[in-house]
């Protein structure tokens, strides 16, 4: 009996962590038909949930990926899935600010209003690169590609008063040094560079707001995903049971996001996690460093503008 009611006892306590650990779910809804949606990232993890569930509910999607053979595949599944739906992909690398100005000029000349913007892709695990302008690749990709990217559909965004959404993270507040918007090899810890990118994504969110602009940095969760893909088999499989219990899956991922879309009212300039406003980090809240890191980003951004 004892030995039962073990098994059972964990068995509870494995269910309600991982109740716990799915964190709220967006229970707004609404139909999108009409509006146009904008997703960097949209053909794998997050970006690909995310884009299912905007399509279910009537947006007209545009996706930003630099993988056009990946594209296309998730593009003839959509079409398949939703045979009525608007859905297009624009080939993109956030880390060569040139494609970022070609991809989103694209994107104007197709899509001149615009409701939403969605900054969702990013790289984590990541060895030393540099960007096509010789950036440091985390911060490049995460902050500044997308710093550029939000700058050139900005004005789309304001004519139908729309909103920006900005994937920030949870890490964001482990960014304990000045951010720099390059390094050298021998300063380069990745952690340290995610971090730093993340808190200058809720830094832009809040900046932004300030523009006239609705727009709000959000924290997804701790997401399953395939960052150890390289790693052996068996701590793969190590990941994956651990991760089913304490991580969030995509779609669990997603909810935030989709919150903040079906939400009528935001906190302008907020910081959401779990379905609800929380506080901003202090860093993000202060005005002189986060000015100061947004001119040294507009100064390497303006000749792509």
């Amino acid at each position: 009996m004892d030995f039962i009611t073990n098994i059972i006892l964990i068995g509870v306590f494995l269910f309600l962590l991982k109740m716990y650990c799915n964190g709220r779910q967006n229970l707004i809804e609404k139909d999108l038909k009409g509006k146009v949606v904008v997703v960097t990232g949209g053909t794998h993890g997050m970006g690909i949930a995310l884009v299912r569930e905007l399509l279910k509910h009537h947006a007209t999607v545009v996706s930003f990926s630099r993988n056009e053979s990946l594209a296309q595949r998730i593009s003839n599944e959509l079409i398949k899935e939703f045979p009525n739906s608007q859905f297009e992909h624009i080939t993109m690398d956030l880390g060569d600010l040139k494609s970022v100005k070609e991809a989103t000029e694209i994107c104007i000349e197709k899509y001149p209003e615009i409701d939403y913007i969605i900054d969702n892709a990013g790289i984590l695990i990541s060895p030393f690169t540099k960007t096509k302008q010789n950036l440091e690749g985390v911060i490049g990709i995460n902050y500044v590609g997308h710093f550029l990217f939000n700058l050139k559909l900005l004005n789309a965004l304001k004519i139908r008063h729309g909103r920006f959404i900005i994937t920030s993270s949870i890490m964001a507040q482990f960014a304990d040094k000045p951010i720099t918007l390059d390094c050298k090899k021998n300063e380069f810890n990745c952690y340290q560079r995610y971090s730093q990118s993340k808190l200058a994504l809720m830094m832009m969110a809040k900046e932004l707001s300030l523009h006239g602009i609705e727009a709000v940095s959000i924290h997804p969760g701790v997401v399953v995903s395939n960052i150890l893909h390289k790693y052996p088999l068996f701590i793969q499989w190590g990941y994956k049971i651990l991760g089913f219990f304490i991580f969030k899956s995509v779609e669990d991922g997603i909810q935030t996001a989709l919150h903040c879309i079906f939400s009528d009212s935001i906190v302008n300039g907020g910081y959401y996690k779990d379905c609800e406003c929380s506080m901003l980090y202090k860093r993000a809240e202060n005005t002189t460093e986060r000015q100061e890191v947004w001119n040294k980003t507009y100064e390497i951004i303006k000749p792509f503008l």
